[in-house]
């Protein structure tokens, strides 16, 4: 029985990917994660490589340590989203088919930063 139970456990892992998590923050992070059965870093980055390896990777959550406040990934979001409407139809497989994608960003503050309240974030998204 207990097989069974970390087999469950394997199955429903929680994908993440760290990006810019480097430096004493970054080890806090890692190191908390590492130590989780259900969670796994499955690929590390740099912010100019997320693009390409998101696909690759196919996380449920991507952790970002953004240490210049709203500057860089709050940007990027606003950026995004101001040029962009919140639903794009979108061509794929060179025409033969298509989605529709409707984003929705949304920030929700969180308060002061803990290894219990990380672990509770990821949990909760992924649910």
């Amino acid at each position: 029985m207990v097989f069974e139970q970390q087999s469950d456990v394997r199955e429903r892992q929680i994908r993440v990917v760290l990006v810019e998590c480097k430096g004493l923050l970054g080890d806090l992070i890692r190191n908390t994660l590492d130590r989780q059965v259900d969670i796994t870093v499955v690929a590390e980055a740099q912010a100019m490589e997320l693009p390409g390896m998101l696909a690759k990777a196919q996380p449920d959550v991507v952790i970002w340590n953004s240490d210049d406040g709203d500057g860089f990934l709050g940007g990027w979001v606003e950026a995004f989203t101001s040029h962009v409407p919140a639903k794009v139809f979108a061509t794929l497989e060179h025409g033969r088919a298509g989605a529709l994608w409707e984003l929705r960003p949304t920030r929700t503050k969180l308060g002061e930063l803990s290894t219990d309240l990380l672990l509770e974030t990821i949990r909760s998204v992924t649910r």
